[in-house]
C-alpha cells in the first residue's frame, strides 16, 4: 500500500491477484477505481510500489510485481505509461544475467526459468529520473530514465563484509534511501543482520531543472509506444 502524494485521504494498494485499486477514506467518487495491468503482468502479484514526492512528479508511481516486471502509473489514468519485463529488469532468472557471485548467491542456473520478484523500488524525490530496484535474488539496479528509459543503467556491487569474505554469502534483503539533496546514501540490510552504507555520487544528488523534467516526461511518453 501507498499514499497519494499530493492527497493524504487516497491510497492505492497492490493484491496478491495482481489488481492495483485505488481508495479513498473519505470520498467514493474516484477515477480510475482500478488501474489495468499490461498483457504480460496479468495475474502476477504485487510486491511493492513507490511514488515520488518532488513536486512535479507527485502523480506518477513505480509498481514491482512477483514476475520481475515494473510498471508505471499516471495516477489520472487507468492504463500503465510504461512496462519494463524481467528480460528489462535484469530480474530475469538466467545466469547469463549479473556477475557469477550474484547468481551463485541467488541459487540462478542456466537452466532457471522463473523469474525473480522486484521486492523494493527506492526513487529519487530530489531527482526523480533516478530510482533504484532489489530483486528477490538479492540484486540492487541503478536506474536513470534520462540516461536509459529501457532499463538500469548499472548493477550496485555490494561491498563485502567480514563474514562474506570468509565464504559465508549472506544476501541482501533491504534497501534504504537517506539523506536530502545535499548529501545522500544508500543503507543496505543482509538476512545475517549485518548492514553497508554505500555514498551516493555527485551526479546522483544533483537536482532536476524544469527543463529536465520537461526531457524525462517526453521520455516517459516514448515509452507508451512500447507497453
Amino acid at each position: 500500500m501507498s499514499f497519494s502524494v499530493d492527497d493524504p485521504s487516497r491510497f492505492f494498494v497492490g493484491t496478491l491477484s495482481g489488481r492495483l485499486l485505488h481508495q479513498s477514506r473519505f470520498s467514493t467518487i474516484l477515477s480510475p477505481r482500478e488501474y489495468e495491468a499490461s498483457n504480460h503482468s496479468l495475474s502476477s502479484s504485487i510486491c511493492c510500489m513507490a511514488t515520488n514526492k518532488h513536486p512535479a512528479m507527485g502523480k506518477y508511481m513505480l509498481i514491482g510485481r512477483a514476475n520481475g516486471s515494473i510498471s508505471m502509473y499516471h495516477t489520472d489514468e487507468a492504463t500503465p505509461l510504461a512496462v519494463w519485463d524481467d528480460t528489462s529488469t535484469g530480474a530475469g532468472n538466467d545466469s547469463s544475467i549479473g556477475s557469477d557471485e550474484s547468481n551463485r548467491r541467488s541459487g540462478a542456473t542456466k537452466w532457471s526459468s522463473v523469474p525473480r520478484s522486484i521486492v523494493k523500488i527506492v526513487w529519487s524525490a530530489w531527482r526523480p529520473s533516478l530510482f533504484w530496484v532489489l530483486d528477490s535474488g538479492g540484486r540492487l539496479y541503478e536506474w536513470n530514465l534520462l540516461v536509459n528509459p529501457f532499463g538500469p543503467t548499472k548493477e550496485i556491487e555490494q561491498t563485502l563484509t567480514t563474514r562474506q569474505r570468509s565464504g559465508e554469502l549472506s544476501p541482501l534483503v533491504d534497501v534504504v534511501l537517506c539523506g536530502d539533496r545535499s548529501r545522500g546514501s544508500l543503507i543496505s540490510l543482509y538476512l545475517n543482520g549485518e548492514m553497508a552504507v554505500q555514498q551516493l555520487s555527485g551526479g546522483d544528488m544533483r537536482g532536476m531543472k524544469e527543463e529536465d523534467i520537461g526531457n524525462l516526461k517526453t521520455k516517459i511518453g516514448e515509452l507508451c509506444l512500447f507497453v
